[in-house]
């Protein structure tokens, strides 16, 4: 037999208290919206970090830029940042997943264009204001898919997408480095700008979904 308590609660309110019930941190981290957003994140990191880690010495070393217009570039590329919080309106608009694979390809064509040059021309600075632009508005986009993958715990998905995202930074300046290293600055910046456009292929859900 039910017990008062749940012969007077209508089947909804029965169904809502479950799902109100507390879910254990590991289970949480083991849901599979989790796994990917994790593994999205880790992956943009590390091609984040050809520019974030080595975007000066790519400027002076492999472009032959000088010190001023290194600086100024690098100005640029931290203040096209700002293009970020337009991320919401647009997203709007457009839909989450698009700003996301637009993004991405916002990172994926500097690092592109900076392995073909070797030598300054004015179109650096609107590359490396996409490099700026789209790596702020990547890790939003992130968050915001962070905090919609575990509805029970969304600080648990930001918090995972900020980790991942800062490992694999952390990974990716490692890696790039040891390429740079071994075959060049050209050679290495191809291969990470390939990482973003794989990317695009592969969005976090959006609560727990992906179109």
């Amino acid at each position: 037999m039910l017990s008062p308590r749940c012969a007077i609660c209508p089947p909804g309110a029965r169904h809502a208290a479950r799902g109100t019930e507390k879910v254990s941190w590991r289970a949480t981290l083991l849901q599979k919206s989790i796994a990917r957003l994790g593994t999205t994140a880790f992956i943009s990191g590390m091609a984040s970090a050809a520019w974030w880690s080595f975007g000066p010495d790519v400027l002076r070393q492999h472009i032959n830029v000088n010190d001023t217009l290194t600086s100024a570039l690098w100005l640029v590329s931290g203040g096209a940042g700002i293009v970020g919080a337009l991320t919401g309106p647009v997203a709007s608009r457009t839909g989450l997943i698009q700003i996301y694979r637009l993004s991405q390809l916002c990172m994926a064509a500097p690092l592109l264009l900076l392995a073909l040059s070797h030598h300054f021309s004015w179109w650096l600075f609107p590359a490396v204001a996409l490099c700026g632009a789209g790596y702020v508005t990547l890790s939003g986009v992130l968050l915001v898919c962070g905090a919609s993958a575990t509805a029970n715990a969304p600080a648990a998905g930001v918090a995972t997408a900020f980790f991942m995202l800062a490992a694999g930074q952390i990974a990716g300046s490692v890696i790039f480095g040891v390429i740079y290293d071994a075959a060049g600055a050209g050679a290495a910046l191809m291969m990470f700008s390939a990482l973003p456009l794989l990317m695009t292929f592969f969005p976090p859900g959006i609560g727990g979904h992906s179109r």
